[in-house]
């Protein structure tokens, strides 16, 4: 009935939104997908708590059930003796038991009940991917189905792909290495030629490959494992494989169910009580291989077992019946835990699945990978470049995660801490591994490095994310736009001073430079001696001989290309030089008063006087 309503409800939104065209802002889409995930969380998660009809006691729970159940499954994991192993999750759910019928339910104790459940159920699958992916790394069944099809795929794809493109592949490889062999560049045919055998061998070794994924396999996992077993204090007959989920499950979910169910773990009928009831509203998984779950006495005695403990609880029974207590405390704590002591841990786990799942998919794609190379040898630099990245950040995040655990197992015994403590603890620690080993980053950059090689060498267009993400970027000036628009606003400010012919400004001809010039060649008597101020000489060059006095018309002026006046003498080191003033034909302007200019200072005119005993003196006009 909760889901039929959940989906008319969802069917009724969707409908409303295309008729009224609503658009919903984005807190409203956020509190959506919060309700949303908290919906699945109700149909789909652990068995919710209702209020049990009066006098009933609740169906025994079997192992598996449940969103957790299909998580983890009893398959035999966990320490002996311990409720991993015995019962898996089921049968740690609150109850809100009523004994009498005659008085109407607690609405208060209904609601706690059920969202105390719900919050618990968050920590206990959080709980349960983190024990199934620990399970699965050291060699118990996810990827154990892909190694079959990735076997029959791989020789499909050399057959049908390598095969028949390796002879014009090679064609095209010869073709590329002419000019090199007729120009007998032997280094660079030896370079080209030992990756094009390298990208062979990288193309024929991936036939042999699966048949090493189990020494491959164990070798990555066995190093990481043994890694984190160095860190893990455990019993030699127990070993360390069940160290780990077991302490997690005691510590998150068994705990804190023995927090709802008595108000503390530290309870005596929690320590008396709490495994009977446990046995009476779960089954085991020893009971349900014998298949007693459907033996209807056998029900029967569980549900009068759990009647006779419910009445024997004494001070506990209001807190096992849901009438005292927090129970949707209980559940907070439980899933504060979770994230605290195994959500680090879910991550590690998941980059070394990773790693697995990138090891068959490179050797899928080895055939086209080798064929690729031949012509392109730097994708197998690439290849090894990410093969080197995948086991490196591998081989951080297990140092990390044994690092964690060991701090966890030192939490979990520090009995003497309260439970506040130790779960600030375990958050700081859980914080502290998420910044330094990054899980989600390297993850990431193993999918990259691994997938962004080969969509390198075959470059396409942008699909249809990219196309819809380059809607919403905006078309806004690039950096390089903004700084060209500045030196125009710039180059647009203040007065301009004329130029001639160029578009910038030029500091230099701002303040113009008045010179004279005088002609020497037509007043000077040919071979005649200039003397200088000095006392130096130098040497007129003589004119052509036959030339008048007017070698060129009025008005024209003669272009030569040496100076008028030089010393052609054989022993002269440096060229001779004519200064005009100091010369005798030359006649300096006469030098007159310069003439006051006026300034104007805070809006009046007035003559600045510069004396150097005392400055600048200003003096009214």
């Amino acid at each position: 009935m909760t889901a039929l309503t959940i989906v008319l409800a969802i069917a009724a939104l969707l409908w409303a939104r295309r008729r009224f065209a609503l658009r919903a802002s984005a807190r409203t889409r956020s509190v959506g997908l919060v309700a949303a995930i908290l919906a699945l969380q109700v149909v789909i998660g652990a068995p919710m708590a209702h209020a049990q009809s009066c006098g009933e006691a609740p169906n025994p729970e079997r192992p598996g059930a449940g969103m957790v159940g299909a998580l983890d499954p009893p398959v035999g994991n966990g320490l002996p003796g311990s409720p991993y192993l015995d019962y898996g999750y089921a049968g740690m759910v609150w109850h809100n038991y009523q004994p009498k019928c005659g008085v109407l339910p607690d609405a208060n104790a209904t609601l706690d009940t059920w969202a105390g459940n719900e919050l618990f159920s968050i920590g206990k699958n959080i709980v349960g991917a983190t024990n199934a992916l620990h399970y699965t790394v050291m060699g118990r069944g996810l990827l154990v189905p892909l190694d079959d099809a990735v076997k029959n795929g791989v020789q499909k794809v050399y057959d049908n792909v390598y095969l028949r493109w390796f002879g014009l592949v090679a064609l095209l490889l010869a073709i590329l290495m002419f000019r090199q062999i007729w120009t007998g560049d032997f280094a660079t045919i030896s370079k080209r030629g030992l990756w094009a055998l390298a990208a062979m061998w990288l193309a024929t070794s991936t036939l042999a490959l699966p048949q090493f994924y189990n020494l491959l396999d164990n070798t990555l996992v066995s190093k990481t494992s043994e890694i984190q077993a160095g860190f893990i204090e455990a019993p030699e007959e127990q070993g360390t494989l069940h160290v780990l989920p077991t302490k997690l499950h005691d510590a998150v979910v068994y705990q804190s169910w023995l927090r709802g169910a008595f108000g503390t773990p530290e309870a005596p009928q929690a320590a008396e009580y709490g495994p009977r009831i446990l046995k009476a509203q779960a089954w085991t998984t020893a009971e349900i291989a014998e298949g007693k779950d459907a033996n209807q006495a056998a029900l029967d005695a569980k549900k009068a077992e759990w009647k006779a403990l419910e009445a024997q609880l004494g001070t506990a029974k209001g807190y096992f019946d849901g009438a005292d207590g927090s129970r949707t405390g209980a559940g907070f704590l439980a899933l504060l835990q979770s994230i605290a002591f195994s959500l680090f841990q879910l991550f590690a786990k998941a980059a070394v699945l990773l790693a697995q799942l990138l090891l068959r998919i490179l050797t899928l794609a080895g055939p086209l990978i080798g064929l690729v190379a031949l012509l392109h040898h730097d994708l197998l630099r690439k290849v090894a470049r990410a093969a080197a990245v995948t086991i490196f950040n591998v081989l951080v995040l297990a140092v990390l995660a044994g690092v964690h655990a060991l701090l966890l197992q030192a939490i979990f015994n520090a009995t003497g801490l309260s439970l506040l403590t130790r779960t600030l603890l375990g958050l700081m620690l859980t914080l502290v591994c998420f910044v330094i080993g990054k899980p989600l980053r390297r993850m990431w950059q193993m999918v990259e490095m691994s997938v962004g090689s080969a969509s390198n060498v075959l470059p396409m267009s942008g699909g249809v994310w990219s196309k819809l993400a380059g809607r919403r970027k905006q078309t806004g000036p690039t950096p390089q736009d903004e700084f060209w628009e500045s030196v125009r606003e710039n180059e647009t400010g203040g007065d301009e001073v004329p130029q001639r012919g160029r578009g910038r400004v030029r500091p230099e001809a701002s303040n113009p430079v008045m010179a004279t010039a005088q002609r020497l060649d037509r007043d000077s008597v040919p071979g005649q001696i200039v003397n200088g101020g000095d006392s130096s000489s130098v040497r007129a060059g003589a004119l052509p001989s036959g030339s008048g006095p007017a070698a060129l018309p009025a008005a024209r002026s003669r272009v030569v290309d040496s100076p008028t006046v030089t010393d052609r003498q054989w022993d002269r080191v440096d060229d001779a030089v004519l200064v005009p003033s100091r010369s005798n034909a030359y006649s300096a302007p006469v030098q007159e008063p310069r003439r006051a200019e006026t300034e104007v200072v805070a809006g009046r005119p007035v003559h600045v006087i510069y004396r150097p005993s005392r400055g600048f003196e200003v003096r009214d006009n």
